[in-house]
């Protein structure tokens, strides 16, 4: 990856970002090649889904309408740090034993997954209570987003988090890891947590789940605040950096 980034700064006229974050890491790796990557323009990813299903529960035959569960999205691969959340949830399954949701991990498995879906079946404090999905379709995670609790998304590192927004999207809470890109997304309306530390995760998660009306209060939160973006914003937004730029040649 660091080849491909040293070889394409010396070649582009135009560069674009995805967040702050990412702008700054290959500027910074850009000035030691003698490259002046100050210029690149920051976009904002959209977060809408292209076909976004009702409630009907015809669109996911593996839980029922009503059925509790917490939700985590993202490649199973150990910069995603899964791991993190099955630590938490045997933590979880100690304080409050019977009492806890299901936690669904949504995600092709990737490079180096901790072999999460050999924990899971092997555990018996997460065994019957995690399930790993690795082949939903775009229409079953749109209406996994729209039916869970809250989302978990606890990451090391990010070029932007896209997950978290698509939460925030579907009008739900998201715990998100509190570095790189992350921090960006929606800061007043995402809850943050350390990626280094379990308890802090366990924590976290158990506030919503326990504490009376916090839950509640942050979904409506959400659903009131957060100020989506389409796609085709952030098409048009590229479109007219490059025509500006081309113009102004």
């Amino acid at each position: 990856m660091g080849n491909w980034v040293d070889q394409t700064v010396t070649l582009c006229d135009q560069s674009f970002s995805i967040s702050e974050c990412t702008k700054k890491d290959i500027v910074l790796r850009s000035n030691k090649l003698g490259v002046d990557m100050s210029g690149m323009q920051v976009i904002r990813l959209g977060d809408d889904f292209v076909a976004s299903p009702s409630d009907n529960a015809e669109y996911c035959k593996r839980y029922t309408q009503g059925e509790r569960f917490i939700l985590c999205v993202g490649t199973l691969e150990i910069r995603k740090n899964q791991v993190a959340l099955l630590h938490a949830y045997r933590i979880l399954s100690q304080r409050h034993p019977s009492l806890l949701p299901k936690l669904v991990l949504v995600g092709r498995k990737g490079w180096i997954d901790s072999e999460v879906a050999f924990q899971v079946a092997n555990d018996r404090d997460l065994n019957g209570l995690v399930d790993v999905i690795t082949d939903a379709s775009d229409i079953e995670l749109s209406w996994l987003y729209s039916n869970c609790l809250f989302t978990l998304f606890p990451a090391l590192y990010e070029g932007w988090g896209l997950p978290i927004a698509e939460s925030l999207w579907h009008g739900k809470p998201c715990i998100s890891s509190n570095s790189s890109s992350m921090v960006e997304i929606a800061p007043e309306l995402t809850i943050f947590a350390s990626p280094y530390s379990v308890e802090n995760w366990a924590d976290q998660i158990e506030a919503l789940l326990f504490e009376p009306g916090k839950l509640a209060e942050q979904t409506e939160k959400v659903i009131r605040e957060y100020v989506p973006t389409e796609w085709r914003d952030t098409a048009a937004t590229i479109k007219d950096m490059i025509l500006k730029s081309v113009q102004s040649e």
